[in-house]
């Protein structure tokens, strides 16, 4: 199955196409996703890491067919991790400077309405950036840890 999808008119029209392969592995449910078409074909070994969906088929984080030495993982775990940790010290940057700022209202025994704002408007900014933070750096985690499957699964097979 494949998903095409446009956006734009005229000369700015973009098209993108998605390649979606599903297959069975044993009695398990495979899906791959990705721009360019898996290469899978009856009869052949597969090594497949990835996450099990909500209705139980494995959405493949990479693959490696070892009969026909194709493979393909998803983006580069270090862009996640990298890019989770530029967020991460964001939303830990502006919860500390909450945190700080209201230590320092307490040692002054001050905290007024426009204080406590402030806090708060801190505090809602920087816990959103922490927790998107986290979340990619437990993506780029869980790709790595698939790469690293993969590689170990198929130089065993080899």
């Amino acid at each position: 199955m494949n998903r095409v999808a446009s956006s734009g008119s005229g000369q700015s029209l973009s098209v993108s196409t998605t390649f979606i392969t599903t297959f069975s592995i044993g009695e398990r449910q495979v899906r791959i996703v990705g721009d360019d078409p898996p290469v899978v074909n009856p009869g052949d070994q597969m090594v497949v890491t990835g996450e099990l969906d909500r209705s139980g088929v494995v959405e493949a984080i990479c693959y490696v067919n070892v009969t026909r030495g194709a493979g393909h993982a998803q983006e580069g775990p270090l862009l996640w991790k990298t890019g989770g940790f530029v967020v991460l010290a964001i939303g830990v940057v502006g919860v500390g400077i909450a945190l700080f700022y209201l230590g320092a209202c307490l040692m002054v025994g001050k905290l007024a309405s426009d204080d406590a704002l402030l806090i708060a408007m801190l505090v809602a900014f920087g816990l959103p950036f922490y927790l998107v933070g986290r979340w990619m750096m437990r993506k780029g985690q869980r790709i790595a840890r698939a790469i690293r499957m993969i590689h170990a699964a198929s130089t065993r097979r080899t």
